[in-house]
């Protein structure tokens, strides 16, 4: 059985690891339908029970992956027991373009290198993952920035 302790607490500076810990925690715990929001709610009562029942399960280990602060937040953001709208809530919290998100999704970027113990696809799937990170807060970084982050790292393979 997988605890919420077996992954790192959401901290807000870290969300976007944070986030692929807890989405393989609930699915490896099956309770990711209650919480993917490409899934609609069912509509029969034997499957809404069961969805609802997923849903508090989730909430709870949800909840206990928060930081006490980040905990502080969602109880004033009015998600009851929810895992599904707590799931979105905390999506809402740290995907906003603001510039101290902006700004700390640059800096992890800016700290990437290579190292050359590990093969270069750690590197480049890191930089991708940091591209993409900051295209779903709605920042667009020029190719070249990129082209430059990869090609300087790699400059010591």
């Amino acid at each position: 059985m997988v605890k919420p302790s077996d992954i790192s607490k959401l901290t807000g500076q870290n969300y976007w690891t944070w986030k692929e810990e807890a989405e393989a925690l609930l699915l490896a715990e099956g309770l990711w339908n209650a919480i993917d929001p490409s899934v609609p709610m069912p509509g029969g009562i034997v499957q809404m029970r069961t969805w609802t029942n997923d849903n508090q399960k989730a909430y709870g280990i949800l909840y206990l992956a928060l930081n006490p602060s980040v905990q502080g937040k969602v109880n004033n953001a009015g998600v009851g027991k929810s895992g599904h709208l707590l799931w979105a809530q905390l999506s809402s919290f740290y995907t906003t373009s603001d510039p101290a998100t902006s700004s700390m999704l640059m800096a992890q970027l800016n700290d990437l290198s290579h190292n050359i113990s590990q093969p270069a696809d750690t590197f480049l799937q890191a930089v991708v993952t940091a591209e993409s990170r900051l295209t779903a807060i709605a920042v667009s970084l020029p190719p070249f920035m990129i082209q430059d982050k990869i090609l300087g790292g790699l400059s010591s393979v």
